[in-house]
């Protein structure tokens, strides 16, 4: 991989629901990023945050069931990387979560961008404002815009 991006939940869940707004654009985003040399970085987390909310939208256990196979297939492709919540996150996050005023998740999921050097890509205003300055932060439709995301080494 040449590069790494992490992305929040809005943007995944946007992305499967049609009848969302941002739907074509989160599309084309998760396309971009899953059929190039991009690694997404996400906390394990936002797979539990997609699978419910999901569930919870749809009420359909078996297309549940295929998104998280979805998610299977791009870790076994090595696509993504799922950060745990271990000693050694939790270590970072006490040390900074105060410098973001977010809801714990969010908080997790702008510091995993922050502590592995990536952007983050979310469609959430609060994330989007609060990370500025601190986090790089860009909706899908930017990054597509942008077509590149810089290389963090």
């Amino acid at each position: 991989m040449t590069s790494s991006i992490s992305i929040d939940s809005s943007v995944f869940l946007s992305g499967l629901t049609t009848t969302d707004p941002s739907f074509a654009v989160s599309k084309a985003f998760l396309k971009k990023i899953v059929t190039g040399n991009i690694l997404i970085i996400v906390p394990v987390l936002v797979l539990f945050e997609v699978l419910h909310a999901y569930f919870r939208n749809t009420k359909d256990l078996k297309k549940t069931d295929e998104v998280f196979q979805n998610f299977i297939d791009l870790n076994i492709e090595k696509k993504i990387r799922f950060v745990n919540i271990e000693a050694d996150f939790l270590s970072y996050f006490v040390a900074r979560h105060y410098e973001i005023d977010l809801k714990t998740l969010d908080s997790v999921i702008a510091l995993v961008a922050q502590k592995n050097h990536c952007p983050l890509v979310t469609w959430d205003k609060k994330l989007l404002k609060n990370c500025k300055g601190k986090i790089q932060t860009m909706t899908p439709a930017e990054f597509l815009r942008k077509r590149t995301i810089p290389i963090y080494k």
